[in-house]
């Protein structure tokens, strides 16, 4: 059923777009993973603010990003070009130019090249996807580590530094940067923020470590002792557990703890209407946009005039301002080193997904090729199809009050939210790889039993 010959011409015959198109893939895809970082996100997310834009980029983690561009748009409609042309040359245009009647005049059978022709297209689309992924492996490995082995901040691996320490321990033990001043400064100096502010995000981070390590042995979610950290109290080997990650007395932490859940309370609705006053104040100082200023507040700690403004606007002391901005820029530390997280199992499944997604497209393209006798009437169905599902999938995306035309496409049976969330996307993955399997088997069907124009 498979024949070499023609394989190996259809090889050389498509070779140069195949190359093409995974060039371009591959850079794109190692591009995008080299400029990555939370903060520059956080800037675009900013600019798309309440456009129909700003849903592509509501998740700003390293895989989210990847997800809602590359996986959702550029890795989507280049391998999608390949497959329009490509299909079109793999049958339609040489029954079209009538150079499949030469070679069917020969012992050649029609099965025989049918199946020969599925196997180049989904070989050449399944090492194109490859090669995009292990090109994304290699330079997340080469630009921000954790693919093969550990990789820390650089403010751990500069406070290791000073501290003659290994980066291991000091990463296990913040304390060691909070209880040593050079070793502070070097940390501060390495994320470009201030001392108070990273000693802030320091503080921030051993009370995060805390809550973890407390969750674990009260076998709960860590996000649920997060919003009531009272909870550690009832549980003496969590509070030891916690009290031993911060460096203090058990009594200490459950003080701690106390004084935690204080600010939660005090934080009422009253003061955060002057803090957003005070917001609103310093952003005609500064004359920048209150909700950009609100997500970055470190430009009022900056500027004198600006944080005198805010604070007489506020009515705030101007120590508890200052207190209340160095918390919110450490927060948005925290939150970009989440951001970083890397898992190379969901990046995988990614790939996995978009090959399957192109499996099931290629699968219509090829169908439909094996259906007509022109290249023309091929094109209105085998492009105009999946490129149908690509715009569909896009509007989807783009408004939330377009999500009906979700059920119009195949496209969103590739949940990249689901991969990376860890959500349940199994069975859209055996959907798509069965769709593909039956329009190819249709696609062989039919180009068996029709007649060709000799």
């Amino acid at each position: 059923m498979f024949n070499k010959t023609i394989f190996k011409h259809t090889f050389k015959s498509n070779f140069k777009i195949w190359l093409i198109i995974t060039l371009v893939l591959s850079v794109m895809n190692g591009v995008m993973i080299a400029v990555f970082e939370p903060s520059t996100i956080n800037s675009i997310t900013n600019m798309v603010k309440d456009t129909p834009l700003s849903s592509l980029l509501a998740d700003t983690s390293f895989l989210g990003m990847l997800a809602q561009t590359f996986y959702s748009i550029h890795g989507v409609i280049l391998p999608l070009i390949y497959i329009i042309i490509v299909a079109n040359n793999l049958i339609v245009s040489q029954v079209d130019r009538g150079s499949m009647a030469y070679i069917l005049s020969t012992p050649i059978k029609r099965i025989e090249v049918v199946i020969t022709q599925a196997i180049y297209f989904i070989t050449s689309l399944f090492m194109m996807i490859l090669i995009s992924t292990v090109v994304g492996l290699f330079t997340i490995q080469a630009f921000h580590g954790g693919v093969w082995g550990v990789s820390y901040t650089e403010d751990v691996e500069v406070a290791s530094k000073v501290l003659n320490m290994d980066e291991e321990d000091v990463n296990n033990d913040l304390n060691l940067i909070l209880n040593n001043e050079e070793a502070l400064k070097e940390g501060a100096k390495a994320r470009s923020i201030d001392e108070d502010v990273y000693r802030a995000y320091l503080n921030l981070k051993v009370t995060q470590n805390s809550y973890k390590k407390a969750s674990e042995i009260m076998d709960i979610d860590e996000e649920k002792i997060s919003e009531d950290p009272s909870i550690i109290k009832e549980n003496k080997e969590a509070l030891e557990a916690g009290a031993k990650v911060m460096d203090i007395s058990k009594e200490e932490y459950g003080a701690y703890i106390d004084q935690i859940v204080a600010q939660k309370l005090s934080q009422s609705s009253e003061i955060q209407d002057k803090i957003f006053k005070g917001i609103s104040e310093a952003s005609k100082v500064l004359d920048v946009d209150e909700s950009e200023l609100a997500s970055d507040m470190g430009q009022i700690k900056s500027n004198e005039k600006a944080l005198d403004a805010a604070v007489k606007e506020s009515g705030i002391p101007k120590e508890m301002f200052i207190s209340i901005i160095d918390n919110q820029i450490a927060t948005s530390e925290i939150a970009a080193d989440e951001g970083m997280d890397f898992n190379v199992k969901d990046y995988i499944m990614l790939n996995v997904g978009l090959f399957l997604l192109m499996f099931a497209t290629s699968g219509v393209s090829f169908m439909f090729s094996c259906i007509f006798n022109l290249s023309k009437n091929y094109m209105a169905f085998g492009a105009g199809i999946p490129v149908a599902f690509f715009l569909f999938d896009m509007m989807t995306q783009v408004s939330a009050d377009l999500e009906f035309v979700k059920y119009f496409t195949i496209n969103t049976l590739f949940d990249t939210e689901a991969i990376i969330s860890g959500g349940d996307y199994m069975i859209q993955f055996i959907a798509l790889g069965s769709l593909g399997i039956v329009l190819y088997a249709i696609g062989m069907y039919i180009f068996k039993r029709k007649d060709l124009p000799l």
